[in-house]
């Protein structure tokens, strides 16, 4: 009886819906990432224009993605949850497509770190497969990965 009701808890947290982080929570996570792994404006200014961000600003950027839980280290990016916050570039995206979308994160995401890489470079790793897909990175420049509030919603 008791493995049972281990089992139907464990069940229920794991299928919990995720939800978006609120505005003042994704401002403490920032506040906190740009505190804990300062880059300077100038650094940030030299760098606007590369390709892919310098792994010195991917440390802030991964400490976001923990934050807001898009990532951990073990299972890497949840498709699930990017998905989530996603869900807010349908009205502002040209031929908008969930499932190519979905695809797309998901091709970028697929190799779950089977070499055992250290979480960061994997991280990378994805990251850069995200920016070398266009309409990922599309998607993610007008994605809002938190929850408007309702009074902002409302104005």
């Amino acid at each position: 009886m008791k493995f049972f009701i281990i089992l139907v808890t464990l069940v229920a947290l794991t299928a919990a819906k995720y939800e978006l982080k609120s505005r003042e929570e994704w401002f403490n996570i920032q506040d906190y990432c740009d505190e804990r792994f300062k880059v300077s404006p100038e650094f940030r200014e030299k760098h606007k224009d590369d390709k892919y961000v310098p792994k010195e600003i991917f440390r802030t950027i991964l400490c976001y993605l923990r934050g807001l839980e898009l990532w951990n280290d073990s299972e890497g990016f949840s498709i699930d949850k990017l998905m989530v916050g996603l869900e807010s570039v349908k009205d502002n995206i040209k031929n908008y497509n969930a499932v190519i979308l979905r695809q797309s994160l998901a091709q970028c995401t697929s190799d779950k770190n089977t070499e055992g890489i250290a979480p960061f470079d994997w991280a990378y790793r994805c990251f850069k497969c995200f920016t070398d897909n266009r309409y990922i990175m599309e998607a993610f420049k007008v994605a809002t990965f938190y929850k408007e509030d309702k009074k902002d919603a409302d104005e």
